[in-house]
């Protein structure tokens, strides 16, 4: 997932927006979930945590890379990276884990 940074995503010094990230991560994470498994089920992050390693400015081309692996039956791991697309530069990584059900209820039980 590659897009130009907003200014809407930005502070006044034209910095992203801490809560952005996220947002973002979600997005590319989804987005990947969806388009490699055609998947029709319920899809919950159930953790997630940044590490900020430098900031994103205003208009800045950036692309996410997204690693999953499975850890058990309907659960998996995943890591991703915000990129830098001028400098190649890795800005900011994101860790977690996500769970697959059939339906919402299948995760409270």
């Amino acid at each position: 997932m590659e897009f130009k940074v907003k200014y809407s995503d930005c502070d006044s010094y034209r910095v992203v927006h801490n809560s952005n990230y996220i947002a973002w991560f979600e997005d590319a994470l989804y987005s990947q979930i969806c388009d490699n498994e055609q998947l029709k089920t319920e899809i919950i992050i159930s953790k997630i945590r940044c590490r900020y390693l430098q900031a994103v400015k205003y208009n800045s081309i950036v692309f996410i890379k997204t690693k999953i692996s499975k850890i058990a039956e309907n659960n998996y791991s995943f890591r991703q990276e915000l990129v830098d697309r001028i400098t190649n530069r890795t800005m900011v990584i994101s860790m977690g884990e996500y769970m697959i059900g059939e339906t919402y209820e299948s995760f409270s039980s």
